[in-house]
C-alpha cells in the first residue's frame, strides 16, 4: 500500500503556437465549442497583433495563453489562459503567465490586463499571487456560434485586473 503521493516530473516546453496545435487544443472535445474563436485569434496571431503560446508535454499542447496587443496602446491584454484539466495546480498556468509577461516586456508593453469571471475565484487567487491587482468589477456579455451552428450568449460579472510590468534590463 502506498502511503504518500508521489509527484511526476514534467518536461514542459513553452513555445509559440503552430497551426497544427489548433485541433489538439480542443482537448478531445472538451473545448471544441471554442474552435471558431481560436481560429479567429489565430488569424490575428498570423498578422502579429496577438501572441499565442502553448505549453507542450510529450509533444502534446496541454496549456495555452494569448496576449492581445491592440486593445490599448502599451498594454497587453491576457486571454484564454487554459491548462488541461488533469494538470491544473501543477504550475503550468504560472509558467505560461511568466512566458506571456516576458513576451510583453520584449515588446515594450508597460502593463498587463485581464478579466476573470467572478465564478472562478481560484483564477483570481492565481493572478493575485502573480502580482495582479483588482481595478474594477463589471458585467460583461459575449456571444458566439459553435461548430454545430448553435448561438450562445453569456452574461457574467467579472473582475478586471492589472499588473505593471518592469522594463527588461538591458
Amino acid at each position: 500500500m502506498i502511503d504518500e503521493y508521489s509527484t511526476l516530473p514534467l518536461n514542459v516546453t513553452i513555445r509559440s503556437l503552430r497551426r497544427e496545435d489548433m485541433e489538439p487544443l480542443e482537448w478531445y472535445g472538451l473545448e471544441t465549442q471554442q474552435r471558431r474563436r481560436m481560429l479567429s485569434a489565430y488569424e490575428r496571431y498570423e498578422q502579429g497583433s496577438v501572441v499565442m503560446l502553448v505549453a507542450e508535454v510529450g509533444g502534446y499542447p496541454v496549456g495555452q495563453v494569448w496576449v492581445d496587443f491592440e486593445r490599448v496602446a502599451g498594454v497587453g491584454f491576457v486571454q484564454a489562459l487554459r491548462v488541461f484539466p488533469f494538470l491544473r495546480g501543477s504550475g503550468l498556468g504560472t509558467q505560461l503567465m511568466a512566458a506571456a509577461e516576458q513576451t510583453m516586456r520584449e515588446r515594450g508593453v508597460r502593463a498587463a490586463e485581464l478579466i476573470v469571471v467572478q465564478n472562478n475565484p481560484a483564477a483570481r487567487r492565481l493572478y493575485e499571487r502573480l502580482g495582479y491587482n483588482l481595478t474594477a468589477e463589471e458585467t460583461r456579455d459575449w456571444s458566439y456560434t459553435d461548430e454545430q451552428g448553435t448561438y450562445h450568449h453569456h452574461v457574467a460579472d467579472v473582475w478586471l485586473m492589472r499588473k505593471e510590468l518592469d522594463a527588461i534590463n538591458g
